[in-house]
């Protein structure tokens, strides 16, 4: 809890808008104790939600499975004349983001598979396990993120963090 509380300081020094939607990691640590030490900095939490920054709207989804995406997006009114992110952490549910408009979508889950032989895995049970893919006029960037997920190594991939530049015509 010591690294947790660590992180929170360091978030409280960042000077942009920062949000933060769960993944699976936030339920196997305690999601009312992460969400407690998120919401003690400037961190805006978004659980089955939408904010407006600008002239982009910033949608996050909790940790779910393919089928609750379109119900969530159902809920939520997107403007379809805005730029929209959709923030969820499993590489799953990209037409029905398409179908209400999502522009881009980020997620993660997957490591990449972060060490062989479950890269081959990844790519079996995630068709988009690592990179950026387009489907229609939306497109999603799958990260393998910095962290990892049993021993504590990667072979064949890589830790990253992903910069993405949102130009306005």
């Amino acid at each position: 809890m010591e690294q947790l509380d660590n992180n929170r300081r360091q978030f409280t020094r960042v000077k942009a808008p920062v949000y933060f939607t769960t993944g699976n990691h936030e339920y196997y640590a305690g999601l009312d104790e992460i969400l407690a030490l998120v919401a003690r900095t400037k961190v805006q939490i978004l659980r089955n939600e939408m904010v407006n920054a600008g002239n982009v709207q910033i949608v996050g989804i909790d940790n779910t499975h393919r089928d609750m995406i379109e119900d969530i997006l159902a809920r939520i009114r997107i403007d379809p004349n805005k730029f929209t992110i959709l923030m969820h952490h499993r590489p799953v549910g990209l037409e029905a983001a398409n179908r209400y408009g999502v522009d881009l979508m980020l997620s993660g889950h997957t490591h990449g598979g972060q060490f062989f032989p479950f890269i081959f895995f990844a790519k079996i049970i995630w068709r988009r396990a690592r990179g950026v893919y387009k489907y229609k006029n939306t497109y999603l960037n799958t990260s393998m993120g910095i962290g990892t997920w049993g021993p504590p190594l990667r072979i064949g991939t890589s830790s990253e963090i992903v910069l993405i530049k949102v130009v306005e015509n």
